[in-house]
């Protein structure tokens, strides 16, 4: 198919390069861009502003809520509190109804609506002193927008769902299993760790059964970014602290989590679906754990201070090697087109 390069949809970027190193004609340009489903028009930048600022207004809506409640909440009645909140529900919702629950506005008006279904749980919590613990909260919050944001499959409701279901289960640690802090951390870790792993491996399927909602990927890269930075930061505490409080078990898990990220970004976004970013961020943790370990061992082996000079050398030498890499899986990929 025109559009579409070893099963993989071709990106703007694609037919750029084309373009760049002569290999398609100035006049060519534009209706392949039309032809892999980016056509250029007029409105193109039309259509982007009105994005952004849709955006960038619904944010500055929520946070002038958020600030009026801030600094009128002593003055105001508990009636009149829920009151605004509840509105800020419902006038989206039927808005979003009124625009269609497809369209970019009545998506973007679902996502303020899901928001202020949280502020509703905890302003209510806070008058009535139900007694809820925080992690309740959260819980309850993701249950009351799971349904929205399957049926809309609008990604950035999809991240609020994921950021809060992890809230929820981290305040359950901290606050039901572990209150004293006494207990091994690395088992949350590991539960969040594996469980945002499997969501994101999900959002993979889903993305290579072709579903247009999830071809930007914006959100993979943001889930892989989390992933990698929680993981990296658990293994270089491993081997940073020699008084970490985690069973042998937990600590096996924790590295096979760390090599099985690294394989699944390696194979899936070299093999699969060429992501550069993901694949930066990937090669970022290795550096770290060998930075870390190397650091650990200079440290122990009372080496000096020209222990310094030799772990600046070793990050130059890690960087241009990440970069040559890079470098080489870039143009091999460039080189299949």
């Amino acid at each position: 198919m025109v559009n579409e390069m070893h099963g993989e949809k071709i990106q703007p970027v694609d037919i750029y390069y084309l373009k760049q190193k002569n290999k398609m004609p100035h006049k060519l340009y534009k209706k392949a861009l039309g032809l892999a489903g980016f056509p250029v028009k007029a409105d193109n930048w039309k259509d982007f502003l009105n994005v952004i600022l849709l955006f960038i207004g619904s944010a500055l809506f929520l946070s002038g809520v958020v600030f009026f409640f801030a600094y009128n909440w002593a003055s105001m009645h508990k009636f009149f509190k829920l009151g605004i909140i509840e509105a800020g529900i419902i006038i989206p919702v039927i808005s979003a109804l009124y625009y269609g629950y497809d369209s970019l506005t009545g998506k973007v008006l679902f996502l303020s609506s899901a928001i202020f279904i949280g502020a509703f749980l905890a302003v209510y919590g806070q008058i009535y002193q139900t007694g809820a613990d925080s992690y309740e909260l959260f819980r309850a919050w993701s249950l009351l927008i799971l349904l929205p944001a399957v049926l809309l499959r609008f990604t950035p409701l999809i991240m609020v769902l994921i950021i809060v279901a992890n809230l929820s289960v981290i305040f359950y640690w901290n606050q039901m299993v572990d209150p004293m802090g006494y207990k091994d951390a690395t088992v949350l870790f590991n539960i969040t760790g594996y469980g945002n792993f499997a969501i994101l491996a999900v959002l993979e399927f889903v993305y290579f059964q072709k579903q247009s909602w999830l071809q930007n990927r914006w959100i993979h890269k943001v889930m892989a970014l989390i992933i990698q930075s929680v993981v990296t930061i658990r293994i270089v505490i491993f081997i940073a602290s020699d008084n970490v409080k985690a069973s042998g078990v937990q600590v096996f898990l924790a590295v096979l989590l760390f090599i099985g990220m690294l394989v699944w970004f390696a194979y899936f976004n070299i093999r699969k679906n060429y992501d550069i970013f993901i694949i930066t961020t990937a090669m970022a943790s290795i550096i770290t754990v060998i930075t870390a370990t190397f650091i650990k061992a200079m440290i122990e082996g009372d080496v000096g201070s020209g222990s310094l000079f030799v772990i600046a050398i070793l990050i130059i030498a890690q960087i241009a090697g990440a970069a040559f890499i890079l470098k080489n899986i870039h143009q091999r990929f460039r080189g299949q087109l």
